[in-house]
């Protein structure tokens, strides 16, 4: 296979899902051919980029193998971004073209009329069934498939590069990791503007020839009712902050789970054990950045699985922890962690300092902290960028952060290093509470210095009704600290 677009020319059958109905194999193909007629009517050819600003539907996922199967690179778009951030990147990424569904277009719109020179289509005003079947044209393994904005949640956003190849090779690993064939079927509430949705649950499934279910993460109880209409057993691919969801519109079961995979954030023992008991299904956890593909590593069926992990490296995935002056450190020592993959990212959109910061001799520098256990797993510890320092000394936010959530009246608490008015930093903790507890911030304080360090016991703690978040559940601690910036 040398390019996305193949797995649909390879396979028949029934590929994407929807309660109305199942697109198979064969009119996906039908359907981007006749798409690709229309480009070629606009001019966008292949090595252009168009955007795409559109809902968790079949429509979106026929329009993705259509720019695919003409050399387009593809701009998703998160619609949850400032629209400052939505307009840097159409500007950034050059955007020919964009393409939206009516539920996303009034904003598309107000994006477009701020570059001036974008045009927009409304993917279902348009009637591609009356164009021809346009012949198929020449696309490179190595061309650019997807250009990935990452969530910005230490700056502005960086466009990760990722190339049909790359991404074969992520998603053909992913498959060899848990063992799937076409029998594999999965069901998607992650938005497919997200690299794990796009690799998971569009690219995977199509490469093995399997069928995908396609949900907006703003109806999760309607997800849960049609999940178990679906025909066999499904894969269900989620990130925290939409499985706890799940789990309070679900009313105690979802059913027709083969097996749950949790990426894109941090995934807390507590839910953990919550969403076992509704679905009753083998759960996951793994981890990646879009930056590779982007699965690293992944918990997986018949493994040892220890509680914490992120599992092991996936086929052909290597991860080394390395010291802050590059040596390769030992199991339990933490470290930097540095990834070696054929899915890696070809370079950051028109940043060529940022991908040569990132990616070095072949690997790409992670900026995460973490440790491989003696047994290969992997643990995550922290965002390199996130540690604080307090007189010299490195204190981990995540380690405050897990002291603070003991406390019955904390749901859920971010740490933040905010200025100490002499050129150093202090811990400032930001609490979502209990709304069944009464919280109080002395008291909170009070509990932490029974069980940190002097330097490491926060400042002060505010409370908050909500921590602000990307879409995978990841605390935009930048945002926390905008009043100090």
């Amino acid at each position: 296979m040398r390019v996305l677009f193949d797995a649909i020319k390879e396979h028949r059958g029934p590929f994407l899902d929807t309660p109305q109905g199942t697109a198979d194999y064969e009119e996906v193909k039908s359907y981007a051919a006749r798409v690709d007629s229309f480009l070629r009517e606009r001019n966008i050819t292949r090595g252009d980029t168009v955007a795409v600003s559109m809902s968790n539907t079949q429509l979106a996922a026929k329009i993705w193998f259509s720019l695919l199967r003409e050399g387009v690179s593809i701009v998703p778009l998160n619609p949850a971004l400032l629209d400052e951030e939505i307009v840097y990147i159409l500007r950034m990424a050059e955007v020919k073209l964009l393409i939206s569904d009516k539920n996303l277009s009034s904003k598309a719109k107000t994006w477009c009329s701020e570059t001036s020179k974008i045009p927009i289509v409304i993917a279902e005003d348009e009637s591609w069934n009356n164009y021809s079947e346009a012949e198929e044209l020449y696309v490179d393994p190595a061309d650019i498939a997807v250009i990935f904005f990452t969530s910005g949640t230490t700056g502005r956003p960086k466009g990760a590069m990722l190339t049909h190849k790359a991404l074969i090779a992520n998603a053909t690993s992913c498959a060899k990791s848990y063992r799937l064939n076409s029998k594999s079927a999965f069901a998607c509430p992650i938005p497919i503007f997200h690299s794990l949705a796009a690799t998971v649950c569009l690219f995977l499934p199509s490469i093995i020839g399997g069928r995908t279910y396609l949900h907006s993460p703003l109806e999760l109880k309607n997800f849960v009712e049609i999940v178990k209409l679906l025909p066999g057993k499904r894969i269900l691919v989620g990130v925290p902050s939409i499985l706890e969801g799940l789990v309070q519109v679900s009313g105690g079961k979802i059913s027709n789970i083969d097996f749950t995979v949790s990426g894109g954030a941090a995934l807390g023992q507590n839910l953990r054990e919550r969403f076992f008991n509704t679905s009753q299904a083998p759960l996951f956890e793994g981890y990646g950045t879009t930056e590779c593909g982007p699965v690293i590593s992944s918990q997986l069926p018949e493994a040892i699985n220890t509680t914490g992990s992120v599992g092991t490296p996936i086929d052909e995935v290597e991860v080394e922890i390395r010291s802050s002056d590059g040596n390769k450190l030992r199991a339990e020592e933490v470290g930097e962690i540095v990834v070696r993959t054929p899915a890696l990212m070809a370079g950051y959109y028109d940043l060529a300092s940022a991908t040569r910061a990132s990616i070095k001799g072949g690997w790409f520098y992670t900026n995460d902290l973490g440790y491989l256990s003696k047994n290969g797993e992997l643990f995550i510890v922290d965002r390199l960028a996130d540690a604080i320092t307090v007189k010299g000394i490195t204190v981990l936010p995540q380690n405050i952060e897990s002291i603070l959530n003991e406390h019955p009246s904390v749901m859920e608490s971010a740490v933040v290093g905010i200025p100490d008015g002499v050129g150093g930093e202090v811990p400032w903790a930001f609490v979502r509470p209990n709304p069944k507890e009464n919280a109080v911030p002395s008291e909170l304080i009070s509990f932490c210095k029974k069980r940190l360090p002097v330097y490491a016991v926060p400042k002060g703690i505010e409370l908050r009704d909500f921590l602000p978040k990307t879409i995978t559940g990841k605390v935009l601690k930048r945002t926390l600290r905008q009043k100090w910036l």
